[in-house]
């Protein structure tokens, strides 16, 4: 009787770790795709640099460098800072010099003062 449980309980796990492989491989996949997002009410004064795409909704005064990455900034976007991206969106405001290695794309909602 105690050995058809174990049996069992084996079975089962052996099931979830099967299940559990296509999750790893789809996370591994992901972090290229990843946006780190600065909030509304997060302030930020100093340098920004990163290896990832940034969402900002919130306020940076400083310097911002992503190099080969994406810079949004969201229509509550507030940037105070000479910034370079790969590619720089603008729904929001930004007062500094811009550098988008790509492009830069400035919406309707979009306020810039500073050199592209």
């Amino acid at each position: 009787m105690f050995d058809k449980p174990r049996s069992s309980r084996s079975n089962e796990n052996t099931a979830d770790f099967s299940t559990s492989s296509p999750d790893l491989s789809s996370g591994i996949t992901s972090p290229s795709r990843s946006v780190a997002t600065l909030g509304e009410s997060i302030i930020i004064k100093g340098d920004v640099t990163g290896n990832e795409n940034l969402l900002v909704e919130g306020s940076i005064e400083g310097k911002v460098d992503l190099g080969n990455h994406e810079l949004t900034i969201g229509q509550a976007g507030k940037v105070s800072a000479d910034v370079k991206a790969k590619v720089v969106n603008i729904a929001g405001e930004v007062k500094g010099d811009i550098v988008g290695l790509e492009k830069v794309v400035i919406s309707r909602a979009g306020n810039v003062q500073g050199t592209i």
